[in-house]
This record gives C-alpha cells, sequence and structure tokens, in this order.
C-alpha cells in the first residue's frame, strides 16, 4: 500500500463539494497570499484551481456577483474580483466635495 494515500481505502465514496464555498474559500486564501482584497482571476490563479475541481470559474464568479458576494469588473486578460465594492480615490473625492457643497450642515 502507498504511504502517500489519504484516501482510507474507500473508493466508492466521492467529496461533494458546494462550488460556491470553494471559490469563496479560494479567494480568501489567494487575496491574503497576496495582501490585497481585489485579486485578478487569470494572473493569480484563481481560474486554474477552480478548474481543477470542475468548476466553472465565469459561471461561479457571475454568481456571487448576481448574490453580492463578490464584485468583479473587466481587466486586461480577464477579471478582477474582490469582496469590496470597487471605488477609485477620484470618486471617493469628488464625493467628498460634492457632500460640502450640497449637505451643508
Amino acid at each position: 500500500m502507498n504511504g502517500n494515500n489519504n484516501n482510507s481505502g474507500n473508493n466508492n465514496k466521492r467529496l461533494v463539494i458546494d462550488p460556491e464555498a470553494v471559490a469563496l474559500k479560494l479567494y480568501d486564501m489567494i487575496s491574503s497570499e497576496l495582501g490585497r482584497d481585489s485579486i485578478h482571476v487569470v494572473y493569480s490563479g484563481f481560474n486554474e484551481t477552480l478548474r481543477r475541481f470542475g468548476i466553472d470559474p465565469i459561471d461561479i464568479v457571475q454568481k456571487l456577483v448576481s448574490k453580492g458576494l463578490l464584485h468583479s469588473r473587466p481587466a486586461k486578460g480577464g477579471a478582477i474580483i474582490s469582496k469590496r465594492p470597487f471605488v477609485t480615490s477620484k470618486v471617493i473625492r469628488y464625493e467628498q466635495e460634492l457632500r460640502k457643497i450640497f449637505f451643508k450642515e
């Protein structure tokens, strides 16, 4: 018997996994490793890893975006995903300026 076999001898059972849970856990792992809130689905290895589990990355990201669990935006070579909405520093600055003008206390 091979010492590296972690299957405990039962080849008839299959592990059933929740694709959404796998994708979210993978996102957490990659973003933590990179030290960023957002990751590129192609360059980070996200897509390839999901495909190795038989999960369609495009489909699962679209489902998670529609549920509000992830946010996505197009990027060169793929997409960027994040658990937080994408807001640029310009948008934040413009919003602050408009609030000063229109919402005086």
